[in-house]
């Protein structure tokens, strides 16, 4: 990928071009490698919504912010 234009590729991408080649076939589609990768966390309710709260704030003046609050609320309490 950073590579310069007209040099040769160095062992390591060959090494992965092989891998890629050997595991998924000639032409892998967009997804093919899916399995290979690890997978990630899933954040908390409470992280999620301190993050959506914190998003909107500059969105909405103080009365509509406290009705986000107060709706975020009740949706971690359902």
């Amino acid at each position: 990928m950073y590579q310069e234009h007209g040099k040769d590729a160095g062992l390591m991408p060959k090494i992965w071009s092989g891998l890629v080649q050997l595991c998924v076939g000639r032409n892998p589609s967009l997804f093919s490698c899916q399995n290979f990768l690890p997978s990630l966390p899933v954040p908390s309710l409470d992280e999620t919504l301190q993050r959506y709260l914190r998003s909107v704030r500059p969105l909405y003046d103080d009365a509509e912010y406290q009705r986000m609050e107060k709706l975020a609320e009740e949706f971690k309490q359902t």
